[in-house]
C-alpha cells in the first residue's frame, strides 16, 4: 500500500479512532509538535487528522527518547518523518530480500582490513534526491553510485534516470521494492538515459526505454558483491569507489545526526550508498532530501555490523 492509499484510509478512521482513544499530551509535546508543523510546512484536512498526528508524533518522540539513551554518539528527535506511521514510512523501505530463482551472485576476493584511513567520495555525486512515496530506494542507490564511479573515472554523464529503473528493471519490483546490483546487470543490455528525458515520478509507469533508447548515454558490464563484509566495504572505497548497500533503517525515522552505533536491526529493508569513510565511521548517502539527518547523510559505527552493513554490499562493473 502506497503512502497515498494509507493516508486515504487514516483520514476516515481518525474520526472514529479519536471517539474511543484520545492521547494525553502535555503542553511541552504539543509546543513541540507546532514547532514540527511550522518546520515541515504540514497542514491536515481536519481537527481530527491533527490530533491523530499529534498521536502519532508522540508515540515517535517516545521512540526518539529511547534511541538516544540507547546510542552514546547518535541523536533522535523531530524529523520529517515524526507525524508518518511506521505503515508509511515502511513504504520508503524499498530494498527486496530475497533474489529472483535465477540470479547467480558474482562476488570479489576476500580482503584484509584497512581500517584508520579515510576515503571520500562525496565530491562525485550528483545532489541528493527526494524517493518520495514510492520503494525505489533501490534506484537510488544503484544511480547515484552508477554516476559516481562515471564521475571518478573521468567519463561524466548528466543526472540519470531512476525512473528508468523503477519501471524498466523487470527482475525488481519498482516501487514495491528491488535491489541496486540487478539494476547494474540489467544496465549491461540498455544504456542510462538521463533524468531530462525520462523524468522520475514516484510511480510505477510503463517502461520508456526501447522509445528513448538513442538518448541513453552510458552502460556497464554488470555487478560485483562484496563477500568480505566491512573489510571488503573499506577496501573497495580506498580503492575503486563508493559501494551500494542493503541496510535496515527501522531505527532512522528519527534519526537527527551523529554516529549511529547501537539499536538498528539486522534486516535488510533500505537501499543507500556508503559515499565515505572518516574517524571510524562510514557516511552514509541516503535518499529522503537533504532536509532528514546530516543534510541527507547518517554516519555509522565501524566494526559493528551496524544496521547489517555487510549483508549484500554492491557496485557497477565497467
Amino acid at each position: 500500500m502506497n503512502k497515498f492509499a494509507i493516508l486515504s484510509v487514516v483520514t476516515v478512521l481518525a474520526a472514529t479512532y479519536f471517539m474511543v482513544s484520545s492521547p494525553s499530551v502535555d503542553a511541552t509535546l504539543e509546543s513541540q509538535f507546532n514547532t514540527f508543523i511550522g518546520m515541515y510546512g504540514r497542514n491536515y484536512a481536519s481537527e481530527d487528522e491533527r490530533a491523530f498526528r499529534l498521536s502519532i508524533f508522540q508515540e515517535n518522540m517516545k521512540e526518539a527518547e529511547k534511541l538516544n539513551k540507547q546510542s552514546k554518539t547518535a541523536t533522535f528527535g523531530i524529523t520529517k518523518f515524526s507525524d508518518w506511521t511506521d505503515e508509511e514510512f515502511q513504504v520508503l523501505l524499498g530494498d527486496r530480500v530475497t533474489y529472483p530463482s535465477d540470479y547467480v551472485e558474482k562476488y570479489t576476493d576476500v580482503v584484509e582490513s584497512e581500517v584508520g584511513f579515510s576515503a571520500d567520495h562525496r565530491q562525485h555525486f550528483k545532489p541528493i534526491q527526494n524517493q518520495g512515496s514510492c520503494g525505489s530506494c533501490w534506484t537510488f542507490a544503484a544511480t547515484a553510485t552508477f554516476e559516481a564511479y562515471s564521475s571518478i573515472n573521468n567519463n561524466g554523464v548528466p543526472k540519470l534516470s531512476e525512473q528508468e529503473l523503477v519501471d524498466c528493471v523487470t527482475k525488481c519490483s519498482g516501487c514495491g521494492g528491488g535491489l541496486a546490483n540487478l539494476a547494474y546487470d540489467w544496465l549491461v543490455d540498455t544504456k542510462f538515459i538521463p533524468l531530462d528525458k525520462y523524468p522520475y515520478h514516484a510511480a510505477n509507469e510503463v517502461c520508456k526505454a526501447q522509445q528513448l533508447e538513442e538518448e541513453g548515454v552510458a552502460n556497464d558490464s554488470g555487478s560485483g558483491l562484496i563477500v568480505s563484509g566491512e573489510d571488503g566495504i573499506l577496501h573497495r572505497l580506498g580503492h575503486e569507489g563508493p559501494v551500494s548497500i542493503s541496510i535496515d533503517a527501522s531505527v532512522w525515522k528519527t534519526y537527527t545526526g551523529g554516529v549511529l552505533d547501537s539499536g538498528c536491526g539486522m534486516s535488510t529493508n533500505h537501499a543507500v550508498v556508503v559515499a565515505a569513510f572518516e574517524d571510524d565511521a562510514y557516511i552514509i548517502r541516503n535518499s529522503w532530501g537533504e532536509n532528514w539527518g546530516e543534510n541527507g547523510f547518517i554516519r555509522l559505527a565501524y566494526g559493528k555490523n551496524m544496521c547489517n552493513i555487510e549483508k549484500r554490499p554492491s557496485y557497477p562493473v565497467f
